[in-house]
């Protein structure tokens, strides 16, 4: 698609600049704005009302401008000026975010996983010449071309299972787990109904469900259905593939605890006591690694009479040291390596059409375009 050189619309460079808002100046905003300030051809504003967030952004060379993204007057004199909107922040922030942005011509990506802010955004998406990228980062996001991608070179009768686990790289207490990425995104994905396609159709499966073992590389894991990893390409597959079923992994046990705390204690029914629970009582981890993992069953199409075949593709992306002793996540380098990626197809006219845009529309070979892509080397 080529740019568009409506004036009212901001999608050519400003003075040789690509302006991108990032909204959110926490782990996951500030992850992308440093990615992304390794290309010359973006310049990055962040909105951020917390001013802890806002100082250790400001710290690291961002222009920070402190006030809630939900300030309908401020957001909108930003975006006017602005090509893109990054939203790293809380779901409630995304829509009022997604409607400004298309009012201002401004093109909009988001990291929520919410199936329910999905829903308004791909409202709020239809029939405008803004483009709306929603659900990016790892899962949904470079997970689902990644699986996109298989699905497409096989059968109606494939059946696939699509694996990722954010983890310590080392596990050090009884749910081998931290304060690693997002706990309110973590407790959307233990508390939501989960979609995906069983018998050639969409369904929700019930989250914490279809548990089973794997052992990768020598490392025993457990898994189980979350919510929110694959919903656009439960949509776009239903009665083109068998199943197609998304699971989180995790150290051995840590299903049982998490199931005592929702289940059994009903915190699923007192959420803000849960997300206190884990906040406080969970460590904040940057030494973390990345499984990322596709098993599938399906025929080679270009033969007859063959029988299904599995195919297992395992990855990981590691946290990386800095010279000072410092981490960057694993977690963090995978979200924000798929934004930029997505950032970078747009400012390069490589889009495949305005509006909303689904990760099933975005393919491997797209993503691998972007020198952002780099970041997804397997380790």
């Amino acid at each position: 698609m080529a740019p568009n050189h409506n004036n009212t619309l901001p999608h050519v460079p400003v003075e040789g600049k690509y302006p991108i808002v990032i909204v959110g100046a926490g782990r996951m905003g500030l992850s992308i704005a440093n990615m992304l300030s390794s290309d010359a051809r973006f310049s990055i504003c962040m909105v951020d009302p917390v001013e802890e967030a806002a100082k250790k952004a400001e710290l690291e060379g961002f222009e920070v401008l402190e006030f809630d993204a939900t300030n309908e007057q401020k957001m909108a004199a930003i975006l006017k000026n602005a090509f893109a909107v990054v939203v790293a922040a809380p779901s409630s922030v995304v829509v009022p975010v997604a409607r400004l942005a298309v009012r201002t011509g401004c093109h909009h990506i988001d990291l929520c996983e919410d199936t329910s802010v999905l829903d308004e955004v791909t409202r709020i998406g239809s029939g405008v010449s803004s483009i709306l990228v929603p659900q990016c980062g790892l899962a949904p996001g470079f997970v689902s071309s990644l699986a996109g991608d298989i699905i497409r070179d096989s059968g109606d009768d494939a059946q696939i299972r699509v694996y990722v686990g954010i983890l310590p790289t080392q596990k050090t207490n009884r749910l081998g787990y931290g304060n690693i990425w997002s706990i309110d995104g973590l407790i959307t994905e233990y508390t939501k109904p989960c979609r995906a396609i069983v018998s050639g159709e969409k369904t929700e499966l019930p989250p914490l469900s279809a548990y089973e073992e794997l052992m990768v590389d020598g490392v025993s894991f457990e898994a189980f259905t979350t919510s929110g990893g694959l919903d656009g390409l439960i949509d776009e597959f239903e009665g083109k593939v068998k199943s197609l079923v998304f699971k989180t992994l995790r150290y051995t046990g840590h299903l049982d605890y998490m199931k005592f705390l929702i289940e059994d204690l009903g915190l699923e029914r007192r959420i803000d006591f849960l997300k206190n629970l884990l906040s406080n009582g969970l460590s904040a981890i940057d030494q973390d690694r990345v499984v990322i993992g596709v098993i599938s069953k399906y025929r080679n199409r270009l033969k007859t009479g063959n029988p299904l075949t599995e195919h297992s593709h395992f990855q990981f992306i590691q946290s990386r040291q800095h010279g000072d002793g410092s981490y960057t996540s694993a977690i963090s380098i995978a979200t924000a390596a798929h934004a930029c990626c997505i950032l970078d197809i747009l400012s390069s006219g490589l889009a495949p059409h305005e509006g909303l845009l689904h990760h099933d529309e975005i393919d491997l070979s797209l993503l691998q375009k972007s020198c952002f892509y780099k970041h997804f080397a397997p380790q």
